[in-house]
């Protein structure tokens, strides 16, 4: 993209660097008008920032980040969690999305990886098997002693 490149809007004048970030505006702040070439043009999502979550632990910036770039891209959010035995996976995966939703991802979705595979495995088959764009997460959690 050239430095002086402005993206503007047509139907309230805001100005954006990049695209992505118009189309997004367009959508969430303007009607449709009939005949307008910006609002018929806007692409379909270009692919999904799947955020792998832990049940068991507390939520994780990660999710912001992901709706913050998922925004910027024109990319949806899945939220996907591999359930463990005697943990709730579901509510806390409902409340996953309701945050990625309120972070401000264009579209946001959860889904539970039933496997028997182990939970890096399973994130990895899922993310070759959907239209993943980037996988984004947080570590494990440890220090640099090592728990």
């Amino acid at each position: 993209m050239a430095v002086d490149t402005v993206h503007q809007c047509p139907h309230c004048e805001l100005r954006f660097a990049y695209r992505p970030e118009l189309e997004d505006h367009v959508r969430r702040d303007h009607e449709p008008i009939a005949g307008d070439d910006l609002a018929t043009t806007l692409p379909a999502s270009a692919g999904t920032v799947i955020v792998p979550v832990d049940p068991t632990r507390d939520p994780t910036l990660a999710i912001s980040i992901a709706a913050s770039l998922a925004r910027q891209a024109g990319l949806d959010v899945e939220v996907v969690a591999v359930p463990l035995l005697g943990v709730a996976s579901d509510a806390y995966l409902r409340a996953r999305v309701q945050e990625a939703v309120a972070a401000g991802a264009p579209e946001a979705r959860g889904n539970l990886i039933v496997t028997a595979a182990t939970p890096a495995a399973a994130i990895v088959d899922w993310a070759d098997r959907s239209h993943t764009v980037l996988v984004c997460m947080a570590t494990h959690g440890r220090t640099r002693i090592g728990n």
